[in-house]
């Protein structure tokens, strides 16, 4: 299973991310950040993957994102 699995995290910081918005910070983005990967074999040489990620985001709602591919 080590192959079809993946999970990463990340911690996403600079001077000031954490204050307000309106008193200056320029960055949306803030905090941890986490994803997953599954790739699955549909044939001998032929593999489905999907990703997950998930980061937080300040004053813009938190951001999920979703990927699949195909590797021929």
């Amino acid at each position: 299973y080590k192959e079809m699995l993946s999970l990463r995290a990340g911690f996403a910081y600079e001077e000031g991310v954490f204050e307000d918005y309106d008193n200056g910070r320029t960055k949306a983005f803030r905090g941890p950040s986490a994803g997953l990967t599954v790739e699955l074999p549909l044939s001998s040489d032929t593999r489905f993957g999907f990703d997950y990620s998930y980061r937080v985001a300040d004053p813009l709602p938190s951001v999920h994102t979703f990927g699949a591919r195909i590797i021929l």
